[in-house]
């Protein structure tokens, strides 16, 4: 970011971190059925929580994975207090998976991958409330995913907010002028983003030219 802005009002409204339009997605705290499991299930079980607890890097992209899936997966995640990174992009996890990861299983993560897995306003939400509390997450990418323009607002309070994020990638959602331009906004609080993409989002070239000059 450039400079320094205004200091931070003390959180976000609680629209804009909290949906407050549809109840609790029951997938996102859905344990799969034993049928319904993949073959990565098995080593992260019960018989493998001493291997999941010094697990640091976990890469399931093109993995089949859907929302039930990621819920599994979370909950077993939820002892790897060494993960820094997660890559479980080109997915199908949803809304009710990305909401399991954020709340289980991405505490100390520094580098997470949800791109292209049909995430929507909700799970987005989920994840920028992730994002906004954090410490260690430092790249965090959503790109082409189907999240609006409600989730790009939130993402902009995250980036006040969050002093170790460095890259975000929101592009190829419909957030469209008005997230792209309080996204732009947020840059005046932030001085550690060096990467945001916004390309394919919808937004004008004016609104993502004023992005840019924040950077």
């Amino acid at each position: 970011g450039s400079g320094t802005g205004p200091a931070d009002g003390g959180g976000p409204p609680d629209h804009v971190l909290h949906d407050t339009d549809e109840g609790p997605d029951p997938d996102a705290v859905a344990v799969a059925e034993a049928g319904h499991q993949r073959w990565w299930a098995a080593p992260l079980g019960e018989a493998g929580v001493q291997w999941v607890a010094a697990l640091k890097e976990l890469s399931l992209p093109f993995s089949g994975m859907d929302s039930k899936d990621a819920a599994s997966l979370a909950q077993a995640l939820g002892s790897a207090h060494s993960l820094t990174r997660l890559d479980l992009s080109n997915n199908f996890i949803g809304n009710g998976g990305a909401a399991a990861l954020a709340k289980k299983a991405t505490t100390l993560v520094g580098d997470l991958n949800l791109s292209h897995n049909y995430v929507g306003h909700r799970g987005g939400l989920a994840v920028a409330k992730l994002a906004y509390h954090s410490k260690a997450l430092k790249s965090l990418d959503l790109g082409g995913n189907l999240l609006e323009s409600g989730t790009g607002t939130a993402f902009a309070e995250v980036l006040k907010r969050n002093p170790a994020l460095t890259s975000l990638s929101l592009s190829e959602n419909s957030l469209g002028d008005a997230a792209a331009g309080r996204l732009g906004a947020s840059l005046a609080w932030n001085t550690a983003l060096l990467t945001l993409r916004l390309a394919g989002c919808g937004a004008e070239e004016g609104a993502l030219h004023a992005v840019a000059t924040g950077l």
